[in-house]
Order: C-alpha cells, then structure tokens, then sequence
C-alpha cells in the first residue's frame, strides 16, 4: 500500500513537473516572438506581416528601400536589415541628403499625405517620382491602395498600416488612390483619420481627361468602350442636335466641381495641393518643386533626372546609379479620334464647369 502511494505521488510530481515544463515554455516562446511595430503588437508568423516581409525580400529595389527594425518585448532590439552594400541605394541618400543615424528605427506608420486624385491626370507618374526623394516613402502595393473607398470596413486600420512602408521620423509616408477624389466619403474617411492629413489632387483638363479615360476603358475590355465609339458615348440627340450628354459616365467622371467642393469643406486650404496635371506631363520639375515645398522637405529633384521618351510622350526619372524608371506600359495609350465638332462640344461644355472650379480653388490652369 506504501508502496502504491509512493509511486502515486511519484507520477503526481512527474507530471506537476511536465506541466510546469511545458508552461515555461509555452511563456517563453510567446515572450520571443511576440513582436511590437509602431502601436500594435504583432506576431512574426502574421500571414500580414510574412507577406509584408516576403514582398521584401523579392526584388533588389525593394530590398534597398527598406529596413524594418522591430522591437522584441523584453529582449534587445531585433534588426531585419534587408539593406545590400549598394551606394546609390535610398538609405544612402538619406544619408547625404537627410543626415539620419543609420541606428534610428523605423516603423510603419499611417501616411500623412495622401494623393487623391483624379483620374487619369498623372497620379501614378507623381507617385513615382516622388518615391525617389530621399525623404518620401510611397506605399507601393499593387496599383491603388483603394482603402477608404473599398477596404474601410472590411480589411480596417491595422491592414491599412501593415502596408505601409517602414519609415523614419523624418520620413513622410504617402497613400495613393486616384478614386479617392471622386468618392463621396473618402475624404471625410481620411479626416476622420487624421484631420491634419496633406492631401495632394492633380487634374488635367477634362476633355484629355475623357479621352484619356475612354482609351482606358478599351483596353480593358470594357463593354461600353468596345461597342460604341467615344463620340457616340458623350453626345445625344436632344431633337436634331447634337449636344454632350450630362449623364455619360465619361463626363460625370471629368466635371470636377462638386468633388473638389467636398475636399475643400473638409481641410483648410493649406493642408489642400492642387497641380495642373498638363503642366506636369510637360514640365515634371516645377511640379515635383511645388510639393517638395507644400511637404517641407528638403530639395531633391532637378531637370537632369528627366529623360523624355519619345515614344510614349511621358518623361523618366534616372537615378544617381544612371538607371532609368519609366512608367509602365499601359501609360501614354493613344487617345481615340475625336472630330472638330465633338472638341467644340465638349469645349464648350466644361467651359463654365471649369471656371467655376478655378473659383472655389482659388488658382487658374491654362487649360
């Protein structure tokens, strides 16, 4: 009977002591991987963040523009340095340009500044030249980032953060997408965020704008492009005249008043960037100018770092290491034919719809 007790309380100890084993290390391994960025805890087998880390780790452009430093709870800190030994990388440049310590630790924070639009005006252009300051971080998801028209409720805050690139204090994150203009409750989505948000619209005149579009829309495959052609999609009959049609979609999409109206009732007027998008396609620089000092950042671009290219009538931006980014394929579609009497029409027709948008911005584009 001793016996039986003994070995009773033999196994009782054995398994307290398995228990306790296990709950170490149970405490242990979530004290190791249990990883802080910015305001949120994570943890580093997050499907988000190995997909954050994954997208790294493919290209060598992306591995030169990021480090991402993250705290581990309770230990040292923990390094991820996907930066190579490559001078003209961008953290070089930080270097020269921004004077930061290489030390400084970086997060992922929510974008101060945020391009809004419009379509089909340079959005995409403007977010890629200005990726290249030394002091700007663009999100660089695949196309637009589309999250306070589309995934406000369904993907939420901590998604939205977790896509941004790993910044420093003196670094600005910015958001881009082009729908956000357009959308009725974007921007009080972004205020709603953060009131004092930089928001940064480029227009182009509305009749490029509608053409522009309608190639777009072609070369998606969109039904309406592909079975009718432009003319017969912004013009109607109002008896035996021809005239613009108000309720095209073409057209809605280029009468900028209203949108820009609900901007401007939202953020102080300072806090609101508006660029001629011809002027850009034009003349990159002065534009590229004019946000570098609505940021306050320091100097960057110049007129040698554009080349022209011919064949698509946009220019690039080369590098300090003489690469050259230029815009990706689908940029500078050829526009459809368009007669003399449709021009007038449409002229004409945005002629009043764009003097009362130089009213309420205060400021005129030679359109």
């Amino acid at each position: 009977m001793r016996i039986m007790e003994n070995g009773t309380i033999l196994m009782l100890k054995s398994l307290a002591a398995v228990v306790l084993v296990m709950s170490v290390t149970v405490t242990v391994a979530n004290f190791v991987l249990t990883i802080k960025g910015g305001n949120n805890v994570f943890r580093p087998f997050d499907t988000n963040i190995s997909t954050r880390l994954n997208i790294l780790n493919k290209t060598a452009k992306e591995k030169h523009k990021y480090i991402s430093h993250f705290k581990v709870e309770g230990l040292k800190n923990v390094t991820e340095n996907v930066r190579p030994s490559n001078k003209d990388s961008k953290e070089v440049h930080l270097g020269e340009h921004v004077g930061l310590a290489t030390k400084e630790k970086c997060h992922k924070r929510l974008p101060q500044v945020i391009i809004a639009g419009q379509y089909k005006s340079g959005t995409g252009a403007l977010t890629e030249f200005l990726n290249e300051h030394p002091q700007i971080f663009a999100c660089r998801e695949s196309g637009d980032i589309q999250f306070f028209d589309k995934y406000y409720i369904s993907r939420g805050f901590r998604w939205y953060r977790n896509i941004m690139p790993c910044t420093f204090k003196t670094q600005i994150t910015i958001e881009k997408t082009a729908h956000y203009f357009l959308h009725p409750i974007a921007g009080l989505r972004i205020h709603d965020m953060n009131p004092k948000s930089k928001i940064i619209i480029i227009l182009k005149d509305p009749v490029t704008v509608a053409a522009s579009l309608y190639a777009m829309w072609r070369a998606h495959k969109d039904h309406r492009a592909n079975e009718f052609l432009f003319e017969r999609m912004v013009t109607m009959f109002s008896g035996i005249t021809l005239q613009i049609n108000p309720n095209s979609g073409i057209i809605r999409t280029s009468s900028y008043v209203e949108p820009m109206q609900r901007w401007i009732n939202l953020f102080n007027r300072t806090q609101l960037l508006i660029l001629d998008g011809n002027a850009f396609d034009k003349h990159p620089l002065g534009s590229l100018m004019k946000v570098e000092k609505f940021l306050n950042v320091k100097h960057f671009f110049s007129m040698e770092q554009f080349v022209y290219n011919s064949t698509k009538g946009k220019y690039c931006f080369r590098r300090a290491n003489k690469t050259v980014l230029c815009l990706p394929e689908e940029k500078g579609r050829p526009h459809p034919d368009i007669s003399a009497e449709v021009v007038k029409l449409l002229t004409d027709y945005f002629k009043p719809i764009t003097k009362r948008l130089f009213e309420i911005i205060n400021q005129t584009f030679p359109w």
